[in-house]
């Protein structure tokens, strides 16, 4: 997974997270925010 596609999948499921009960989607949440935090894209320059 890239950061843009990471950032993307991030904007989509946060959308409808308040009653999230897809336990794919909430890990897929999760990889996705994992994904930014490790390549940095969510960094200030």
């Amino acid at each position: 997974m890239t950061p843009e596609e990471a950032l993307r999948n991030i904007l989509s499921l946060a959308d409808g997270s308040d009653e999230m009960e897809d336990v794919h989607a909430l890990q897929l949440l999760l990889q996705s925010i994992k994904t930014l935090a490790e390549k940095g894209l969510g960094r200030a320059q």
